[in-house]
């Protein structure tokens, strides 16, 4: 699977929809139910569960809209914390806030510090949230508002779903930009990003789900990516079928010459690999 930086993926984005001419909104969509889907596999039943969506005012806050109205849908208790007016959303976002609201879903409006109480009520009575907040778009570290609602969140010791990465981390180089949310499931879109997968801060991510959100592949194949994460499916084609009335001889010899005295670690090692790649018979030699 290739891995891409925040700028690559951007590109791929932009590509998808100006050049082959797929609607943001459908991607936002694609988005926000596949994430609904990903909650479900990991949470198990939604249906009834109380969960707050913590959006903010750009693409991923969008996310999180579309996310409100499917799980409203499944007949959970959902509250939209939005971290800006309503009026200054724009664009797709803009329509899904419309949606949701239309849909009387119950959206909370915390634009400063002085309305942090807000934010701490619908968190309180969570069983789940979903951080919905920055996304990729992060590039340095939030004021200190957005701070404190990291901080509020993580406080709350409940299980939280990041849409695409969670908030405060760099999704190119991994790095902690003041706080970041603790991610008990990270779900991101399309491919992984580099800083989800290297790096000492995938801690933050949780388990990590990536989906497809409907991006063509041959626009992935000629973005000319070269950073690729091996994975099980990489390998398993590599592996010939044995045949029931074959024996060890059939699959090679392999003589391992390692180890000195008190020293046998990679000898055993080395050895144990040997016979878990395939080979048929394994002799060891040491001191």
């Amino acid at each position: 699977m290739k891995v891409v930086t925040v700028q690559q993926m951007r590109n791929i984005d932009e590509c998808a929809i100006y050049d082959i001419g797929i609607p943001g909104i459908i991607l936002m969509e694609n988005a926000g139910l596949q994430t609904t889907l990903a909650m479900e596999s990991h949470f198990g039943l939604l249906t009834g569960k109380k969960i707050s969506i913590v959006c903010g005012k750009g693409n991923n806050g969008g996310d999180g809209m579309v996310i409100a109205r499917h799980l409203h849908n499944r007949r959970a208790k959902v509250c939209v914390v939005l971290l800006a007016d309503k009026e200054d959303i724009r664009n797709d976002a803009r329509l899904n806030l419309e949606l949701a609201l239309a849909m009387n879903i119950d959206v909370v409006e915390v634009t400063s510090e002085d309305e942090i109480f807000r934010l701490k009520n619908c968190l309180g009575s969570a069983e789940i949230i979903v951080d919905a907040i920055f996304g990729t778009g992060l590039h340095s570290v939030p004021r200190y508002f957005y701070q404190q609602v990291i901080d509020e969140i993580n406080l709350t010791q409940r299980p939280v779903a990041a849409v695409d990465i969670p908030s405060g981390l760099n999704g190119t180089t991994g790095e902690v930009l003041g706080c970041c949310v603790h991610a008990a499931l990270t779900v991101t879109f399309g491919l992984p990003k580099v800083g989800l997968v290297f790096g000492g801060n995938r801690k933050y991510a949780g388990i990590l789900k990536v989906v497809d959100i409907g991006i063509p592949l041959q626009v992935i194949d000629r973005s000319l990516i070269k950073l690729n994460l091996l994975e099980k499916s990489d390998l398993t084609s590599l592996i010939k079928k044995r045949e029931k009335d074959t024996h060890k001889g059939d699959y090679g010899h392999v003589l391992v010459i390692a180890g000195s005295k008190g020293k046998s670690g990679a000898a055993i090692l080395s050895a144990t690999a040997a016979l878990k790649i395939g080979a048929g018979l394994v002799t060891l030699a040491v001191p």
